[in-house]
């Protein structure tokens, strides 16, 4: 398993993707996806498809690099601010929430969450839960 930040990574399918962030997605520091350029021939997922895939696991897509003749680098870690205010990233994780494909990690790191029902009834209650005295 790579677990250098520094390290490169390459996914030649969506569903590859999808299934490390699965296994990793929780532990990993981050690192360099490579992604292929359009028109290389070379079997990658594309960026758009990273994007998806952050968003659905709290991980998101920063600095680009050039790579080699038909390949750049892309720097995918583990989201940091909790919340986003990108209307794209917000619309993305609705569409990804009705098709069933988010993460309670995607919808944590993007300030998502659902309260829980004890947490409904707490604020319904004008917060009083737990307050003795009063």
């Amino acid at each position: 398993m790579v677990d250098a930040p520094d390290a490169v990574i390459a996914f030649a399918t969506r569903d590859a993707l999808w299934r490390w962030l699965g296994e990793h997605g929780d532990t990993h520091q981050g690192a360099w996806v490579r992604l292929a350029k359009s028109g290389s021939g070379i079997a990658s997922v594309t960026f758009h498809e990273l994007l998806e895939a952050g968003i659905a696991f709290g991980w998101s897509e920063s600095t680009r690099r050039s790579g080699d003749a038909g390949t750049y680098l892309q720097r995918f870690t583990p989201r940091r601010a909790l919340r986003t205010s990108s209307a794209r990233n917000l619309a993305i994780a609705a569409r990804l929430e009705r098709e069933g494909r988010m993460t309670e990690a995607g919808r944590r790191a993007l300030g998502l969450t659902r309260p829980r029902a004890r947490d409904s009834v707490d604020i319904k209650q004008g917060g009083q839960h737990g307050k003795q005295g009063e």
